[in-house]
């Protein structure tokens, strides 16, 4: 996958790469985006074709209060400043849990291991969204 915003990994990063598995929650309908909680609250807004999500960590990281975090999340959906307040736009807030590398690994082997107990039973899907640190 290639992400504007960023430029590519290169092969000399990838042993130093610290990554995160970020399991979603269903979304919910924001209806007063004063209901949003910064740190508990992930967000997706949609308009038309243009879409974009901000996991709930990433506010907290960035010492962003709610105004900024709607605004931020505007701007990664390549949408208009203020475009939160356009009755078009569709914003849904969610809750996630993240796993890292270590737990990933760890999660993957429970995985293969309960794979292998029910070789029948067709896979769980969930809405996911990942994210990759540079160290520094």
């Amino acid at each position: 996958m290639r992400d504007p915003r960023f430029r590519p990994v290169t092969v000399t990063e990838l042993p130093s790469l610290e990554y995160e598995i970020s399991v979603l929650s269903p979304l919910r309908r924001v209806t007063d985006v004063q209901q949003i909680r910064i740190g508990e609250h992930g967000l997706l807004m949609k308009n038309g074709n243009d879409e974009g999500l901000l996991l709930p960590q990433v506010p907290v990281e960035q010492k962003w209060d709610l105004p900024t975090f709607l605004e931020q999340t505007c701007a990664k959906a390549g949408m208009r400043a203020g475009c939160w307040k356009d009755e078009d736009t569709d914003i849904f807030s969610f809750h996630s849990g993240c796993l890292r590398r270590a737990q990933i690994h760890e999660r993957v082997k429970q995985v293969r291991a309960a794979a292998a107990r029910a070789p029948d039973s067709p896979p769980r899907r969930a809405m996911r969204s990942s994210r990759i640190r540079r160290p520094g």
